[in-house]
């Protein structure tokens, strides 16, 4: 009896198993265009800390109290009119902004200046990281199963690509990586990210996860984008987003002789190429040449004219088509596996 009791007092006096803590994600922010000045704020108050190494100085800044942080001339910031070589903010729902953009997150943000502007990076949970790209990735309306689908890739993505902004950060906020810039995720995105936490898309261990909004009618490979080859992936038959608007498209643009020049050195049409469509985009604009599959380019009355299908890379997931399964009924590990066809689904519990 004794020996039962001193038992069973060693188990409720020991400590609870703590909870295991979730991965964090540093995000760069602004990567589109990095500032020279971004001002910061809260509706709760949040911990402001300047400075480096020696004579930082730290302070609790009240709800609704803005901050702005630029670069200074010595190379470093400034902030609050201190100058120091990094601001660290700690709070909850941040807001920042800068030349019209905004971000929120909650987490630690450290601001540093580099060649002249403001590097930006937010260590945040990862399933806030995963809420925000699911959200600024998809839209309003889409069906859940649809975004289950896609935050499951997204997931793999953050596996698979982590640290392409090393040392600094994992990934940033633009399109480069995932866009990550939705400042009011729905209860829909919340919901799918969740939920996509029992979902596994692996081949071997490889984990599958590129997608694009159009493949105007067949996927693509990563061997016939870029070159390379990349376990998971199989060119699939897509007849389901023939009714999107980028199916197959036609945009002009201004005979310059910028872009006459890109014009003679792209192959003959019809071509998969990508390099040709982010050389137009970074000559005039991401418009014009929606995707790397151009059938025909034309010139009449001092402008060209390029035709094509799809839009953006076309390998792995058509979004547009993933969304009409989705309507369909489908469930996400359907229509992962359609997109998918030598990957491995599983779900962990009950579908």
């Amino acid at each position: 009896m004794l020996a039962t009791l001193l038992l069973l007092c060693s188990i409720l006096a020991s400590p609870e198993t703590a909870p295991p803590v979730e991965p964090a994600v540093r995000l760069l922010l602004f990567a589109q265009s990095t500032p020279r000045s971004v001002v910061i704020s809260s509706t709760t108050p949040f911990t402001f800390t300047i400075g480096g190494t020696e004579g930082q100085s730290s302070e609790q800044a009240s709800s609704g109290t803005r901050i702005e942080v630029t670069v200074a001339k010595d190379g470093g910031v400034i902030a609050q009119g201190h100058g120091g070589a990094e601001v660290k903010i700690v709070g909850e729902g941040i807001m920042l902004q800068s030349d019209g953009r905004r971000r929120r997150v909650s987490g630690e943000l450290r601001i540093a200046a580099a060649a002249g502007q403001l590097m930006v990076v937010a260590t945040i949970p990862e399933r806030e990281y995963l809420t925000v790209a699911l959200a600024s990735e998809s839209t309003v309306g889409e069906p859940l199963q649809y975004l289950i689908a896609l935050s499951v890739l997204q997931r793999n993505y953050l596996r698979t690509h982590r640290g392409r902004h090393q040392p600094s950060a994992d990934l940033c906020d633009n399109t480069h990586c995932q866009r990550a810039d939705n400042i009011n995720p729905s209860p829909t995105a919340k919901r799918a990210v969740a939920e996509s936490e029992r979902v596994r898309c692996v081949v071997g261990n490889i984990y599958p996860c590129y997608y694009s909004a159009n493949c105007g009618g067949r996927t693509l490979t990563p061997q016939q984008v870029w070159h390379k080859e990349e376990p998971g992936y199989r060119s699939v038959a897509c007849g389901f987003c023939k009714r999107g608007k980028w199916h197959r498209w036609k945009r002009a643009a201004r005979a310059t002789p910028q872009l006459e020049e890109l014009v003679k050195q792209a192959p003959f049409p019809p071509f998969i190429n990508d390099d040709f469509k982010i050389a137009v985009g970074r000559a005039i604009g991401f418009n014009v040449v929606l995707s790397n599959t151009v059938e025909k380019i034309e010139r009449r009355n001092g402008k060209f004219w390029f035709s094509g299908r799809g839009f953006g890379h076309r390998v792995g997931l058509c979004c547009a088509g993933g969304v009409t399964l989705a309507r369909r009924g489908k469930s996400a590990t359907q229509i992962l596996q359609w997109y998918f066809p030598d990957a491995a689904i599983a779900v962990i519990g009950k579908e």
